[in-house]
């Protein structure tokens, strides 16, 4: 019944914040809400938690500040603000209360800022991470900011840790950071990835892990792309609510401002350190300037190990700002860095933030090491990215696969039925040109790796040539087929017209509606007579602009092949046809299979 009562509660609290965020409209669109209602509520947390010893606060600001400085001077007015009931620094120093501020209206601006300044280091670097200042101008600028405070300070939005616990309150704040990012509706693979996308990770995670639900374990939670903290707030939920015992060290990076305000913002709500999420670039920058807001340009982590670890990286993102960094990694450190598996293409670095988890794992147990368990989302750009980037060698293993090839078997095949000797013949020229082909390419240099195929035809040619061989085309793709291999960093392929060869391995289809103004009935033919020509011209627009909306965010380099695109009408059967069929009672299941039982007694009691 209490659990059914503080859902409902926290449900009715959740909503009424939702309708005072509708008092923003106007000066700021739907999607914008967040840039105020989120650091207003932990502005209102912060200052219910606080209110209640805030005379206690400014007399110990007057006995200490003459005695104390620096870190000594933090410690002793937070346990004054704070005594023993949170173990994160927190206090305010200003002479403001959030229900003092509302008695004059017409400084609120200014002693709104002054309150913030007053607040503990780590509050006061949220909400500059937030850019909250510029949020209080726009509002008092519109007349809106005394209405907004005026709502969150009314009685109904109790935000009191006598009325919401760390963890309730928590949990509320991360509904919040829901509804506040899916109204803002953020590109695919940024910011925010749903809760059951998360639960679906953490629960694969855990799904045969013991440990850590053993008693006072101690166990490290690492994201490496921590945006608003879901991954970590979800996977130490679950852990705490089957063991709560379990002693957890959370752990992030973020590189944007506003997101790393969001998740210090739950972790400072929750009582839970802080200085373990960095905010910098995970993946490093090479020669970078000096901020002044405490950002980290490389691995903010770099001398730790974890034993879970969560991410979605962005994707479809160019990692050109860390190139620099990354490829001189790459060359001096190799596997002894975070990149020694190889470098993607540059608009994909997703690759790069699993390779930088994996050289953070814990050794597997079976080495003495605690092991480590990584989940990562991947959107679909390693499958069926459109491009051939083929690298080419003549190695041994390579040349080996030469005599898979089809068309390089055939060489040594016969057409001839009848004439037996014409036919044993044939075969034997054909296995002498395998043999000159093979020692013709052995002529190149095999450990040279070429990362341009005209390149490696050129100088295949001239040795072919050398060799006095003349072969056919298709015995030439055959060549180029054993020894070629996907590398996204050799030189894209293009035919003799210059245009971009796709690699078929990676070719996707999707299926996209007919345009709403196309002209019914569509003109086409049969048999050979398809009048692809005519359909195409119909839909090729339409085609691109759907690429355009909806592949090249996620996919930069896709495009169409208009010569394999089809165009027609289809029927859903299941669609139009399906009739749902509601599954039967437990109860007529179980008597069911209560008397198919009793049947097999009965049967197996007349073989007795």
């Amino acid at each position: 019944m209490t659990t059914t009562v503080q859902t409902a509660n926290h449900q009715e609290l959740v909503g009424l914040i939702w309708s005072i965020a509708d008092k923003l409209r106007g000066p700021y669109r739907p999607p914008q809400y967040r840039q105020v209602m989120l650091p207003m509520i932990v502005l209102r947390r912060l200052d219910s938690v606080l209110e209640p010893t805030k005379e206690a606060v400014l007399a110990a600001k007057t006995k200490y500040e003459k005695v104390l400085t620096g870190e000594a001077f933090e410690k002793a007015i937070a346990k004054v603000a704070i005594g023993e009931n949170r173990k994160q620094p927190l206090y305010n120093l200003s002479e403001f209360t959030f229900k003092k501020l509302l008695g004059d209206s017409e400084g609120l601006a200014d002693n709104l800022r002054a309150y913030i300044n007053g607040f503990s280091p780590l509050a006061r670097d949220i909400f500059d991470k937030f850019d909250f200042d510029k949020q209080i101008q726009k509002l008092d600028e519109a007349n809106r900011l005394y209405e907004v405070m005026q709502a969150i300070a009314s009685p109904d939005v109790d935000l009191s840790p006598a009325h919401l616990s760390n963890l309730q309150m928590g949990y509320l704040f991360e509904e919040l950071v829901r509804k506040f990012n899916e109204q803002a509706n953020e590109e695919a693979g940024d910011h925010f990835t749903p809760r059951e996308v998360i639960r679906l990770m953490v629960n694969l995670v855990f799904c045969e892990e013991e440990v850590v639900f053993k008693k006072g374990i101690y166990r490290t939670v690492y994201d490496p792309t921590a945006g608003t903290g879901g991954m970590l707030s979800v996977a130490e939920e679950y852990i705490k609510r089957q063991n709560p015992d379990a002693n957890l060290a959370l752990f992030g990076q973020e590189y944007n401002p506003e997101s790393y305000a969001i998740c210090c913002s739950d972790l400072l709500i929750k009582d839970e350190p802080i200085n373990n999420l960095v905010y910098g670039d995970t993946l490093g920058l090479k020669d970078a300037k000096q901020k002044s807001n405490n950002f980290v340009p490389h691995d903010g982590h770099s001398d730790k190990q974890f034993h879970y670890m969560f991410a979605n990286p962005p994707f479809g993102v160019e990692w050109k700002p860390e190139k620099d960094f990354i490829e001189s990694e790459y060359q001096t450190l190799g596997f002894k860095g975070h990149f020694g598996a190889g470098l993607p293409r540059i608009n994909d670095g997703s690759l790069l933030f699993l390779q930088h988890m994996i050289s953070k794992m814990y050794p597997a147990p079976e080495a003495k090491g605690d092991g480590s368990r990584i989940a990562i989302v991947f959107n679909g750009s390693p499958l069926f990215t459109g491009d051939a980037r083929l690298n080419f060698q003549v190695s041994e293993e390579r040349l080996a696969r030469l005599w898979e090839q089809t068309a390089f078997q055939n060489l040594a095949t016969s057409k001839k039925r009848k004439d037996e000797k014409a036919k044993q013949l044939e075969i034997e020229m054909g296995q002498d040109l395998q043999k000159e082909i093979i020692a013709a390419l052995y002529c190149l240099d095999g450990n040279k790796v070429y990362l341009s195929r005209e390149g490696f035809v050129k100088d295949m040619e001239k040795v072919l040539k050398q060799a006095g061989l003349k072969l056919k085309s298709p015995v030439k793709k055959a060549i180029l087929a054993a020894l070629g291999e996907t590398d996204p960093e050799a030189e894209i392929c293009q035919d003799s017209k210059g245009n971009v060869e796709p690699d078929t391995s990676l070719r996707d289809t999707e299926i996209v509606p007919l345009p709403e103004d196309i002209p019914l009935p569509l003109p086409l033919e049969y048999d050979r007579k398809t009048g692809l020509d005519g359909l195409n011209k119909l839909v090729k627009v339409h085609c691109l602009a759907y690429l355009e909306a909806v592949v090249l965010p996620h996919v930069t380099d896709a495009w169409i092949d208009f010569d394999k695109t089809k165009v027609g009408y289809e029927i859903p059967l299941n669609r139009h046809f399906y009739v749902y069929q509601p599954p039967r009672p437990l109860a007529a299941i179980e008597e069911d299979i209560k008397s198919l039982e009793a049947d097999i007694m009965a049967m197996l009691g007349e073989v007795v």
